[in-house]
This record gives C-alpha cells, sequence and structure tokens, in this order.
C-alpha cells in the first residue's frame, strides 16, 4: 500500500493520461521538446544543453532556480 503523496507506477500513469488530455498539450510542449532535443540530441555542446534545460523549466514550470548550474551539470 502507497503513502499519500508517493510516486507510484500507478500515480505516474494516472498523471501522465491527464496531461494528455489537457488541450494542446501534445502540440505544444511534447512536439516542441520532441523537436528541440532530436535537434541537439547529443549534450556536446554546452549552449544546446542550456537551451533545452530552460525550454524543459519554461514549458513545465518546474521551478529550476539556476538554469545555467544545472545546464552545467548536465554538460
Amino acid at each position: 500500500m502507497s503513502r499519500p503523496g508517493e510516486l507510484t507506477k500507478d500515480r505516474l500513469t494516472k498523471v501522465a493520461k491527464l496531461f494528455e488530455e489537457l488541450p494542446n498539450s501534445k502540440i505544444i510542449d511534447v512536439t516542441t521538446i520532441r523537436d528541440t532535443v532530436s535537434a541537439h540530441r547529443d549534450n556536446m555542446v554546452q549552449s544546446n544543453v542550456y537551451i533545452k534545460v530552460v525550454l524543459i523549466n519554461t514549458l513545465y514550470r518546474t521551478a529550476i532556480i539556476d538554469n545555467t548550474k544545472l545546464a552545467n551539470h548536465i554538460f
């Protein structure tokens, strides 16, 4: 039995399904991210990593405080 607030596969699946039902979510977010990641597959160029971090942070409102620090960590 899962605890309240615990991330389980079942809960994540339900949230993903709800997200997919949002109007324009696939068109705007998923397509934009997929296209950008496909265009910059490797993480060998620091500016490309930064672009991906900022894009995901902005579209999903992840509240990453320091985009540069995270991009440098990934790079």
